[in-house]
């Protein structure tokens, strides 16, 4: 038994495994996309790979990534798609632990079903501390004229994002239904970075067909990166701006976010929104450093 980096021409064989996922409706080429991901970090490959007799029998996928986080270069390794043939089924320990050695990276998992999140509690991950709540623009009437709500393109990131925020709009630009916007007021600004989710309420429940011509226009937009907070919810909090932000997200009927980026004092009128999956962790002192850039939801479009 051999645990080794993915590459390139192992692609097919990874393909046939991850195929038999009953419940996967990716196509073999948006599975083809993480092997095509590099965001210039010393690692380069996108998993490692189970082989056994010369025969390739279980796959788990990594996406690194560098950050800044208080003035240090911090390395992060985000995995997913942790899949054995049932034939090779005590080796997909040995695929986990071949993640778990990189001791100077933090370790990530957003995705994980009821079994795996149960070996991840047996192996001391930490999880993230989150619930998710739904905010509809219909606010405070009140309205601040000073803030403006801008759109982020090629054309005027570098103007208005820091550094580190030019960084981050560039690793993820390209990737399907993502949106970036910049919340300005006075000499502060706010970045957010969000991916547009399908959103149907429930009163079209009894009305399928219609429900159905619905889906691909009706969404939510679930923010994975928030600076600056404070300021974003000042200005969600009145009903204008917050009809400004919603309408800059591609038209979404509100916004999904996760109360640890609500501040604690707020007037924000918000619906808690059951969450997928737990996020867990490891090597990191507490999750205040742990958000859901550079991970599956935007190579995979989850």
């Amino acid at each position: 038994m051999t645990v080794r980096e993915a590459t390139q021409l192992d692609f097919e064989a990874i393909y046939k495994l991850l195929a038999s996922l009953n419940s996967t409706t990716l196509s073999k080429s948006d599975w083809k996309k993480i092997t095509e991901v590099n965001f210039n970090t010393t690692n380069n490959h996108y998993g490692y790979v189970l082989e056994i007799n010369d025969s390739l029998l279980g796959f788990i996928g990594t996406i690194f990534s560098e950050r800044i986080v208080n003035g240090e270069t911090l390395r992060f390794c985000n995995f997913h798609s942790w899949i054995v043939d049932p034939a090779a089924k005590t080796g997909g320990m040995a695929l986990l632990l071949k993640v778990l050695q990189l001791k100077d990276h933090v370790i990530t998992n957003f995705t994980a079903s009821e079994g795996p999140y149960k070996i991840f509690q047996g192996l001391k991950f930490k999880e993230v501390a989150y619930k998710n709540y739904k905010l509809f623009p219909l606010q405070n009437t009140e309205v601040i004229s000073k803030f403006k709500v801008l759109q982020i393109n090629d054309n005027n990131s570098e103007k208005l994002l820091s550094h580190n925020e030019i960084k981050l709009y560039n690793d993820h630009k390209n990737f399907k239904n993502t949106q970036f916007l910049y919340l300005k007021h006075g000499d502060l600004g706010s970045f957010v970075i969000s991916k547009k989710r399908s959103y149907i309420p429930k009163v079209f429940n009894k009305a399928p067909i219609l429900k159905k011509g619905l889906k691909r226009r009706l969404s939510l937009a679930e923010i994975h990166y928030i600076s600056r907070p404070e300021l974003f919810f000042l200005g969600f909090s009145k009903t204008g701006i917050a009809l400004k932000i919603c309408r800059r997200l591609g038209w979404s009927l509100g916004v999904i976010v996760a109360d640890r980026y609500i501040p604690e004092i707020n007037t924000l009128k918000k619906k808690y929104y059951p969450s997928k999956r737990p996020y867990v962790y490891r090597h990191a002192d507490n999750d205040h450093i742990i958000d859901t850039l550079y991970s599956e939801f935007f190579i995979l479009n989850f």
